[in-house]
């Protein structure tokens, strides 16, 4: 008998929520709040992590952020100049990447012999230097950095990867609070501008704390 397994890769892009004026935005419990990378797919109402599957003979590394260069900035209908600069940039990003996660995924279509496994790589951009010209790639909606002043609206196999991540970076949790089910992107969009949804999460402004980090080579 013959196994198959076929490999996904997601990441969960993160880094510390600030102000327009370069500030950390902490909760009322002194707490970092952090926005984190996702995507809402065409047709669909939750938000995903960037994920794709591991091609043939591809590193780990590599794979991740092919897929985060495909889905987050259409990679491949940009300029030769844009994604040499895009190349470097995700590139010194994923140089500090951590695995987090690596499981099977719960699909109806595993049998016996043929499954999905799922690896999920977390990168922390502490420096900003992650490009904000996301432009939509095949089948993407929409790439948002979303802030975790409360839950989002997400697939619930989601939910450990995300509450790993928070608590990884030492950020305000809201999936370890007692909170209301998470509303909706399309609900969010009817929301009034600047009328709070839970206010005993709503942010402060703290300074930020500097980091730095080395330099890379895309492998």
């Amino acid at each position: 008998k013959q196994w198959y397994q076929r490999r996904v890769r997601e990441e969960t892009a993160s880094h510390h929520h600030e102000s327009q004026g370069h500030s950390m935005i902490v909760n009322k419990q002194g707490k970092p709040v952090a926005e984190i990378l996702l995507l809402r797919m065409e047709g669909s109402e939750n938000y995903v992590f960037p994920q794709g599957f591991l091609a043939p003979k591809e590193s780990s590394r590599h794979s991740h952020q092919r897929i985060l260069l495909d889905l987050c900035y259409d990679y491949q209908n940009r300029t030769k100049q844009d994604q040499k600069q895009l190349v470097h940039s995700v590139d010194q990003l994923f140089k500090h990447h951590k695995e987090i996660e690596r499981s099977y995924l719960d699909d109806s279509m595993n049998t016996d012999h043929a499954w999905i496994e799922v690896v999920v790589a977390s990168v922390h951009d502490n420096q900003y230097n992650m490009p904000h010209n996301f432009q939509n790639g095949r089948g993407v909606e929409s790439v948002e950095w979303v802030s975790m002043v409360e839950r989002p609206h997400i697939h619930s196999n989601m939910a450990a990867v995300m509450k790993k991540t928070l608590t990884m970076l030492k950020a305000y949790n809201p999936y370890n609070a007692n909170m209301s089910p998470p509303i909706s992107p399309s609900q969010e969009r009817k929301d009034k501008p600047g009328e709070p949804s839970n206010s005993s999460n709503m942010p402060q402004i703290l300074s930020r704390r500097e980091s730095r980090a080395g330099p890379s080579t895309f492998d």
